[in-house]
């Protein structure tokens, strides 16, 4: 290779999940999906991945079941975990 002839380099860009936040799930999404976005990372079942990572162990007791066995259709695994972890632990208006 001659010296003006370049080998690309190619940075990968790892995102940094924070723990899961119970009492604030949609930021604690959020925070996640500017990660996703920062590190391009675009499949659903990689999303569900990295975040599974972040859960605490009595959160993933209680998600046992999605994370031992997630959907492999609509919803999507990272979606379906979003939904369950809304329903779950965000607060009802009447509750706050």
């Amino acid at each position: 290779m001659s010296t003006d002839e370049q080998t690309p380099v190619i940075n990968r860009v790892s995102p940094k999940i924070p723990d899961f936040w119970p009492a604030s799930v949609s930021l604690w999404v959020a925070q996640c999906k500017a990660q996703f976005r920062t590190a391009n990372i675009t499949s659903s079942q990689t999303k569900f991945d990295y975040a599974v990572q972040k859960l605490g162990e009595s959160t993933a007791n209680r998600l046992q079941d999605l994370i031992l066995n997630p959907p492999a259709t609509q919803p999507q695994p990272f979606e379906a975990l979003v939904e369950r972890l809304a329903a779950g632990f965000e607060k009802s208006i009447d509750e706050q």
